[in-house]
This record gives C-alpha cells, sequence and structure tokens, in this order.
C-alpha cells in the first residue's frame, strides 16, 4: 500500500471506505490540509491573526457538527424529497469547488 511504500505522509484515521469516496474521509482530508497549511505559516507575523482565525474556526467545529448531528430528521426528510429527484444540479466555486466535486459523487 502507499502508507507502507512512503518515507512519511498524514495519517487521518477516517476509517475504511466502503463503495464510493467517503465525506468522513473528504473532511479529514480537508483538515489534514488546513491544518499543514498553518504548520507551513506559524512564523510570518502578517497572517497571525488570519491564522488565529482559522484555529478558533477548527476548535469550534466539533460543536457546529453536533448541531447538524441535531437536525437529522429535518436533513433525512430533505434527503428524501431530493432521492426522489431525477437530477440534481451541485454548484461552487473557489475553496468550494472541491466540495462541489464530492457532492457530485453522491
Amino acid at each position: 500500500s502507499i502508507s507502507r511504500d512512503s518515507h512519511c505522509g498524514v495519517h487521518i484515521n477516517a476509517g475504511p471506505e466502503i463503495g464510493v469516496a467517503s465525506t468522513k474521509a473528504y473532511t479529514s482530508q480537508f483538515i489534514s490540509l488546513v491544518m499543514f497549511g498553518l504548520m507551513f505559516c506559524e512564523d510570518r507575523i502578517s497572517v497571525q491573526p488570519r491564522r488565529k482565525e482559522i484555529i478558533a474556526g477548527l476548535k469550534k467545529l466539533p460543536e457546529q457538527i453536533k448541531e447538524v448531528l441535531d437536525i437529522d430528521k429535518q436533513i433525512l426528510a430533505l434527503s428524501n424529497e431530493l432521492h426522489e429527484q431525477k437530477s440534481l444540479l451541485v454548484m461552487g466555486r473557489g475553496y468550494n469547488y472541491a466540495t462541489c466535486l464530492e457532492g457530485a459523487l453522491k
């Protein structure tokens, strides 16, 4: 596997992907890249305010995920409605482009 053949790597510990690419793997990879970027800019004084904003946002993430999970019945109702549709247009640009592609896979 790639993990054994590489000299170093970032293990996201998102668990196995079954079937198509999993949202948990996508999300874990995205956060890993953000954290990787934070490490590269930690000694640049000019970006410290933005860096602190990003770290604060990452700290809020578990609570925000909990809030989404708390409305799972509403999400289920919406997904049942969308499931009946023949097609769905998913749009995104800039940093949301990758999220758009992830949604299109589903």
